[in-house]
């Protein structure tokens, strides 16, 4: 990882509050995608509502990420870095699940570069237990989901603060019961 990124996450954190840290390994690890810059996501109460709402679960360790400016594109090409959340600077693909708050439909291209970024492979079809569950929500993804079809693994439709609390139930229980990948959808 390059450590020029490193700090200006650091930098950003150190002017938060509210931020929770929660212990890499205690509980169920999720990665809260804004596919935007940190301050277009910060500014995003739902983003925000849903970060809160998680990690109010003692079984939920929900870390953010953002879509770096093009100046930090470029270094994350120049030291081939990963993309890695706010928290704790960890690989978006160790975490087991990863949702996305897509607000307008350009954003579907920024979430598919954060994928990219973080060494999840794109097409749904290409990705197996070893990955992370893939979900999408927000208003973009509840009006029109059908382009990003091939890339996600579920999305949450209408109202995400109150569905993520039942998909991550459900999650946990697909988790514990040792099901394949496809075993969930039918919770």
């Amino acid at each position: 990882m390059s450590w020029p990124l490193i700090e200006k996450v650091k930098r950003q954190l150190n002017r938060e509050i509210g931020t929770v840290y929660k212990a890499p390994g205690s509980a169920l690890p999720v990665a809260l995608l804004y596919p935007n810059t940190y301050s277009l996501g910060m500014s995003n109460l739902g983003f925000l509502t849903i970060y809160h709402h998680l990690n109010l679960r003692s079984d939920v360790m929900c870390e953010r990420f953002f879509l770096p400016d093009h100046h930090d594109l470029a270094e994350y090409t120049r030291t081939n870095s990963t993309l890695f959340s706010y928290e704790h600077q960890l690989p978006l693909a160790g975490f087991s699940v990863v949702g996305a708050a897509l607000s307008f439909e350009l954003d579907y291209v920024n979430f598919l570069k954060m994928l990219a970024l973080g060494k999840i492979p794109l097409p749904a079809a290409e990705r197996d237990e070893s990955h992370p569950l893939v979900i999408a929500g927000g208003p973009a993804a509840t009006f029109n989901p059908e382009p990003l079809a091939d890339f996600v693994d579920a999305f949450i439709i209408g109202e995400g603060e109150e569905t993520v609390q039942r998909v991550i139930d459900a999650y946990q229980a697909w988790r514990a019961a040792g099901e394949a990948k496809s075993g969930l959808r039918s919770r």
